[in-house]
């Protein structure tokens, strides 16, 4: 994550898979992810587009487009959390919603997930399909 006035941007890094005579490459992109000085139930919405592509030794290479919406909603502001025996105090709870649509497919993907935000600090939990993923250490610079 990184933050430019009251906007949190989400990077994804280019992920890259080399198997053998087989290669997949999803390409970069960062998108807004929320802003902190929206209030309670305000959402905020970004689109991106990102290509992928397969390349199976001997046969070319393929390319697929994939469509998300990321809707980001504030759950709560200026809550205090616990994580790992410490307690954080104005915490931003946020809801993204990922909505991706790739081409020449017929289901939509679409998964929810809650961050915690501490302030002066960053993130600090994720929930996601009943599973938890808390910071166990930070450096401030």
């Amino acid at each position: 994550f990184r933050k430019s006035g009251a906007t949190y941007y989400i990077y994804t890094p280019e992920v890259s898979l080399d198997l053998s005579g087989y290669s997949l490459v999803n390409e970069a992109f960062t998108t807004p992810f929320f802003r902190d000085d929206l209030a309670e139930g305000e959402s905020i919405s970004s689109n991106v587009t990102y290509n992928t592509v397969t390349t199976i030794s001997g046969y070319g290479s393929t390319t697929v487009s994939t469509t998300a919406t990321y809707t980001s909603t504030i759950e709560a502001k200026d809550v205090s959390i616990t994580v790992n025996d410490v307690t954080y105090d104005n915490v931003i709870k946020v809801h993204l919603n990922l909505y991706a649509v790739t081409a020449g497919t017929s289901q939509p993907t679409e998964a929810d997930t809650y961050f915690y935000f501490a302030k002066d600090i960053g993130f600090i939990r994720t929930e996601t399909q009943g599973m938890v993923s808390d910071l166990v250490s930070y450096q401030l610079y």
